[in-house]
């Protein structure tokens, strides 16, 4: 058995496939493997992916026949693990120097079901220095060991203490609790937000929680990924319809659980989800406000986008009265 499984989703990454690949194999640890799921690319990157397969038997290749979104990818990727630890990467980031050996050392020390990766953002050329230097500052919040429904506490109800980020990458896990938790999750296509979706099921599934002191592990390119850049009208509906599709499958998951604290962390996770991604709108910059809000409504309440409105004016008007 692999101490590590690292999981590779890939759709049309041929630019950068290459390099995330190599970021894993450049780790110098002989205990690993690595799943890539190639999700039905229509362009260089199954190529790609094959001749490092053919030089290294650490590299395992899955392809998919139809495209079916990076949920389902990651499914099928950790079903194929074996490692005692999951990690997942996306096709166009890659992991940092040393990454696994360091917290190879913390795990073998003392094992985590769940433990929380640095992450560093490299600059950009799309976005501003102020968003790649704040994304840090953000995620890596030293969250304090804990256990029981910690984990999942930690991450939805602020009030229970310093809340990690949801992105699903920024992790390890747990191998079996890993395997488990995806085959008892949805297989639908997600394509927005589902990794808030795995990181809730994961968590309600934890029992130990805790903050990797080595690092940084992941790099994260903010600008690659359709998350990372400003919302527009040409992506709000596939973005607010995604985060509603992750949003009730959250809901259904945990009534079906049958556990008052896992439903009562939903309710608290799925407010947060929701306001956080409408307090998003303060970032347009475009002079038809009106008609993104009009598309909004679609997929939430009316009240809840008031709500983030009159946030987004107030704080505005704070700005400008300083």
């Amino acid at each position: 058995m692999a101490f590590f499984s690292v999981v590779i989703t890939a759709y049309n990454q041929e630019e950068y496939i290459g390099s995330a690949i190599e970021s894993v194999l450049s780790q110098n640890l002989s205990s690993l493997e690595i799943v890539v799921v190639n999700d039905a690319s229509s362009d260089g990157t199954v190529e790609i992916i094959n001749r490092y397969a053919d030089n290294d038997n650490r590299v395992k290749v899955v392809n998919k026949g139809k495209n079916q979104g990076v949920h389902l990818a990651i499914k099928s990727g950790v079903a194929e693990t074996t490692g005692k630890y999951v990690l997942i990467l996306n096709g166009d980031d890659e992991l940092a120097s040393g990454a696994l050996i360091g917290l190879r050392q913390e795990l073998v020390c003392n094992p985590v079901d769940i433990i929380q990766m640095q992450v560093s953002v490299p600059k950009s050329k799309k976005l501003p220095l102020s968003v790649t230097s704040e994304f840090p500052k953000h995620v890596n919040v030293a969250v304090p060991a804990d256990s029981g429904n910690g984990p999942l506490k930690l991450m939805c109800d602020t009030s229970y203490g310093p809340s990690p980020s949801w992105n699903f990458a920024f992790q390890a896990y747990d191998g079996d609790l890993a395997r488990r938790a995806f085959s008892t999750m949805l297989d639908e296509r997600m394509d927005y937000a589902e990794d808030a979706y795995e990181s809730f099921v994961l968590r309600s599934m934890a029992e130990s929680i805790r903050t990797s002191e080595t690092g940084p592990h992941y790099v994260y390119f903010m600008d690659r990924g359709i998350s990372g850049g400003p919302i527009s009208p040409s992506n709000i509906e596939v973005r607010a319809g995604g985060l509603k599709a992750s949003i009730e499958a959250i809901k259904e998951y945990a009534e079906s659980s049958n556990n008052s604290e896992i439903i009562a962390c939903a309710s608290y996770f799925c407010d947060r989800l929701k306001m956080s991604f409408l307090n998003s709108v303060s970032s347009y910059e475009g002079d038809d406000l009106e008609s993104l809000c009009n598309k909004l409504v679609k997929y939430f309440d009316a009240l809840s986008i008031s709500e983030a409105l009159y946030g987004i004016s107030r704080d505005k008007a704070y700005e400008l009265w300083l």
